[in-house]
């Protein structure tokens, strides 16, 4: 059933998750940690986006571990660092850090890994139809701009394939993980962190560093198979529809499509009863969408493992 959600832009947010993508890679089925010459160039572009050069708060920045991230990390960090805001450095190179991605466990790892080459294979497999639709439909792209649209249009297409998938028998699907799945290596971060914003909001009232009115404020890096899954499963748009309800069509066509290289999007938790993350993004310029994630979708589905 639809849900009336409540938008309402002046309660208060005590912290702001910035999830943002790598930079480009060289070529849409290409070398994954292969960078596009303009890698450096289009992070700090995406970063000049971010809601994140006014204040003084604490930022932090957290990756995956694929090296492109990490290196997209590095140029955000970089970039902190010449604004106001206090920074800690959480780039997870191993298992000790304090606020790492929490991995799948070691069996749905493995078969993601067994995805990838799938994923990959995918990829230059359609590569050269979209090249010929977007050349043939699109002759005003050339460059940059049409690399970028050749990479979206094929993540759309295999994520399109997985969204399916999860209507399939397990003898039909091409996957061996379920979207599902992938969706919950950020449910349970963010889970954890909506669990958290009472003692965030009682440290800055105990008069710390932390301005009472200003946002904590975690960018992560990440890809946008697992961001997009996350949206997928978790996202309620501000009319109430709920994305995984919808056909991989619908969904695409109220997101503007995924998540573009160097791209962002922002989660405000709010400190409510019960507590909100309000989501808001803009994947293609001039289309925006905003929504909440649902929260006791989450709770459940991490109870239930």
């Amino acid at each position: 059933m639809e849900k009336e959600k409540n938008l309402d832009s002046k309660e208060k947010v005590t912290l702001r998750v910035i999830v943002f993508r790598h930079g480009p890679k060289l070529s849409a089925a290409g070398e994954k940690n292969a960078k596009a010459a303009y890698f450096d160039d289009s992070v700090r572009q995406g970063f000049e986006k971010l809601d994140a050069k006014d204040g003084i708060g604490l930022a932090r920045v957290a990756t995956s571990p694929v090296q492109r991230a990490v290196d997209t990390a590095n140029i955000t960090r970089n970039e902190l660092s010449g604004t106001s805001h206090r920074t800690k450095e959480y780039i997870r190179k191993d298992e000790k850090l304090e606020v790492p991605f929490q991995p799948l466990e070691d069996a749905k790892e493995k078969k993601f890994a067994a995805d990838l080459g799938r994923i990959v294979a995918m990829q230059k497999e359609m590569q050269p139809i979209f090249v010929e639709e977007i050349e043939k439909n699109h002759p005003e792209l050339h460059g940059e701009t049409k690399e970028a649209e050749i990479r979206n249009r094929i993540d759309m297409a295999v994520l399109s394939e997985m969204f399916d998938e999860e209507n399939y028998p397990l003898s039909a699907r091409r996957f061996e993980t379920t979207c599902s799945e992938l969706a919950d290596i950020f449910a349970k971060r963010y889970l954890g962190f909506s669990n958290h914003l009472n003692l965030l909001d009682r440290q800055k009232e105990a008069g710390g560093k932390q301005p009472v009115g200003e946002p904590y404020l975690q960018i992560d890096v990440t890809h946008s198979f697992p961001v997009m899954t996350f949206l997928k499963k978790y996202l309620v748009f501000e009319d109430g529809k709920q994305a995984e309800a919808m056909d991989s069509r619908e969904f695409f066509e109220r997101t503007g499509g995924i998540i573009r290289e160097s791209g962002s999007f922002e989660m405000d938790f709010i400190n409510s009863s019960p507590p909100k993350i309000k989501v808001k993004g803009e994947f293609e310029p001039g289309k925006k969408f905003e929504g909440l994630i649902d929260l006791e979708k989450m709770k459940h589905g991490q109870e239930k493992k």
